[in-house]
């Protein structure tokens, strides 16, 4: 049997289990989605307006309601240190045992009554889309230093593909 997870949405359940596929899509409307740069070649932003083979993650679930995510390229979407303020989550890990790749999950709603998922980093962080302007318009995911609790750009519509 599979290790899984179950997520109430819209009065159902969603159950994510070892290899299902999925896609996430944030506040702005946008997937999440691999983007190579040179210099961080496998960071993970929203920018995506429709689903490409960058925007599919193939879930692993662990025990106390962790998930890790793999990427296209094979490697698992992982939160890396940058700077004093900067913990991009980027898809470079070739290992999911890495505490560094495991997410926990909770389920959230809005007043709309429609269903988010929030994920929380190893550092006890929410992973949260952050405007980064001054950067070509980067729209970065991460688990960012300066939140300290879940707001909307945190939270992440969850579609299950297979």
């Amino acid at each position: 049997m599979k290790n899984s997870i179950q997520l109430p949405e819209n009065n159902q359940s969603i159950i994510l289990e070892t290899g299902d596929i999925i896609t996430l899509k944030a506040d702005n409307g946008k997937y999440l989605s691999r983007v190579e740069y040179v210099g961080v070649k496998q960071a993970i932003e929203a920018t995506k307006d429709s689903v490409d083979i960058y925007c599919k993650f193939e879930v692993l679930v662990h025990k106390d309601l962790k998930i890790s995510l793999k990427a296209d390229n094979k490697a698992w979407l992982s939160r890396i240190t940058r700077g004093s303020d900067e913990e991009p989550i980027e898809a470079i890990k070739m290992d999911s045992s890495d505490i560094t790749t495991q997410f926990k999950v909770m389920q959230l709603s809005n007043t709309n009554g429609e269903f988010f998922i929030a994920l929380q980093a190893d550092n006890f962080r929410w992973i949260s889309r952050i405007d980064r302007q001054t950067e070509r318009g980067k729209q970065t995911i991460e688990a960012a230093r300066v939140k300290t609790g879940i707001d909307v750009h945190c939270m992440f519509k969850i579609e299950k593909l297979r």
